[in-house]
């Protein structure tokens, strides 16, 4: 039995972009329409000068589009409005917030959510997900355009460790709010391609939530790895090419994913390459070992991009 959508329908938006843009492209015509050119013969008047001498003046400053500013402006605002349709699914999802979930879903997906035990229901009541691996509060918006997005999710465990979740949205807009009509997750768990890795880090390493100095998780890994070193779970990050299919999330099988060490005498970091047989690319990270000579390694990025 389908699932009603009943009264849950908690955001509202309403784009209007082709309305407004034709309204505004009438105004113009008609502007344009109902004004004529001074003669070269007369004078321009005070107030024409002043608009010339503003319109200059703009132009020079850069500040400000003088043609196409409504344009302009009305492309901007169709973006936030889907901006926010999917910073309120993204946030739910990482909130586990049923309601909102069930609210913005068309019967489709929810049914979906329901046969992959994401989402529940009880009565009139929803609830979402389950306690771990789950994302936090970091996601990124990888792609938002009109009436679809793509958001990077990144799940973590107790170890702790991090995976890429990569989320696919299309929605559209109701008289009462908008409505995912489809909706599909790639658990992106083990690395296998080029085409995969670059899904799952199209910014590379640093800086990211992959990045284990920079996401307030790097301590607390090395200190559960040296008190488990025995444990498969932690014993491959005491070596760089066994560190980095750990941490990258990448198939542990030397047939499809082959790793290389490339030690650098001038440089603490080990340089890494690392080569998908099923597409034949490559790309080249490094390591690093900031926890003293015993300690596990961490992933960065080399500067060199997927080949």
């Amino acid at each position: 039995m389908k699932q009603q959508r009943g009264k849950k329908k908690a955001v509202s938006v309403v784009i209007a972009a082709g309305m407004l843009l034709l309204s505004l492209t009438g105004c113009g015509s008609r502007e344009e329409a109902g004004m004529q050119a001074p003669s070269a013969e007369s004078p321009q008047s005070d107030q024409e000068e002043e608009r010339e001498e503003t319109k200059e003046a703009v132009q020079e400053d850069g500040t400000e589009t003088v043609e196409g500013t409504q344009g302009t402006e009305e492309n901007s605002s169709a973006a936030r409005e889907n901006r926010r349709v999917v910073e309120a699914w993204a946030g739910a999802w990482i909130g586990r917030d049923g309601e909102t979930i069930a609210a913005m879903s068309s019967e489709a997906v929810q049914e979906a959510l329901q046969e992959r035990e994401l989402l529940f229901q009880e009565g009139d009541t929803y609830t979402f997900g389950w306690s771990s691996p789950w994302p936090d509060e970091d996601y990124q918006l990888e792609e938002v355009t009109d009436n679809s997005a793509v958001i990077l999710y990144y799940a973590r465990t107790s170890d702790p460790h991090v995976t890429v979740w990569r989320e696919s949205l299309t929605w559209h807009s109701e008289a009462d709010g908008s409505v995912v009509e489809a909706e599909e997750l790639e658990r992106l768990g083990y690395i296998c391609s080029g085409e995969e890795y670059v899904r799952a880090y199209p910014h590379g390493i640093e800086n990211t939530p992959m990045d284990y100095l920079g996401n307030g998780m790097g301590e607390a890994l090395n200190q559960n790895a040296m008190q488990n070193k025995d444990n498969v779970s932690y014993s491959g990050l005491f070596a760089p090419e066994t560190a980095v299919v750990q941490e990258l999330n990448l198939l542990n099988n030397p047939e499809k994913v082959k790793v290389e060490t490339v030690p650098d005498a001038q440089s603490d970091r080990v340089l890494i390459h690392i080569t998908f047989t099923e597409d034949g690319s490559t790309v080249a990270v490094s390591a690093v070992c900031p926890y003293g000579e015993d300690g596990i390694w961490i992933v960065q990025d080399s500067g060199a991009k997927l080949e």
